[in-house]
């Protein structure tokens, strides 16, 4: 599993990980692989299986130890340990983490394909689909769509209609950047800045505040 970057940025660690590994060889790499037999046990799709033992494994190379994994009843993950605040993501053939001691984070990653492009009505509202720059182009339709992603988990709001709830702001797509996003949340407006990356086919994007 070629670890494809590694870096501290704000005082966050951050990890993004090529997936290459058979489900046994990512279970080789963990210290105590009988720590995940009961969840994995209940993950019938082998794909599934593969991305949870990499967030383990991306954890582990991140950290210099095993974390073990919680989940609020929203899906929200955190530590067990507290050690850090915590969002993981995969996407197919990819895996991203992002870490901080105090400041709550939020990750996502994303292939770049035509899906989001095709249902872009679904997550964008008028002002959105305005904005956008002349011809809608495959990239610029996933970096929307994982911004609000980000977004999603930054406000832990189970629910949220990404289209009429979560706004990003006009921006100018280049390789990175910065996002300028609100979300109308039942405790009021939250309003954060989402930093992205364009590379290796994929989209990431994240939160730190």
């Amino acid at each position: 599993m070629p670890l494809s970057e590694k870096r501290m940025e704000d005082g966050a660690l951050i990890g993004i990980w090529e997936i290459e590994e058979s489900e046994s060889r990512l279970a080789e790499m963990l210290p105590d692989p009988s720590l995940y037999e009961e969840q994995l046990a209940v993950l019938v799709n082998e794909r599934r299986r593969v991305e949870y033992l990499a967030i383990r494994v991306l954890l582990c190379e991140l950290t210099g130890e095993e974390k073990c994994v919680g989940y609020h009843p929203s899906g929200k993950p955190y530590l067990i340990d507290a050690s850090y605040q915590v969002s993981i993501s995969h996407t197919h053939g990819w895996a991203a983490v992002i870490l901080h001691p105090t400041r709550r984070v939020a990750i996502d990653i994303e292939r770049i394909n035509d899906r989001a492009k095709r249902l872009r009505e679904r997550f964008l509202n008028e002002n959105e689909l305005l904005a956008s720059p002349e011809g809608f182009s495959e990239i610029y339709a996933v970096l929307c769509w994982s911004a609000k992603e980000s977004l999603y988990k930054r406000i832990d709001y189970q629910g949220a209609d990404f289209r009429d709830e979560l706004h990003l702001e006009r921006f100018e797509m280049n390789k990175t950047g910065i996002i300028g996003a609100t979300a109308d949340c039942p405790a009021g407006t939250y309003r954060g800045n989402i930093r992205y990356e364009i590379d290796h086919n994929c989209v990431l994007t994240y939160i730190m505040d």
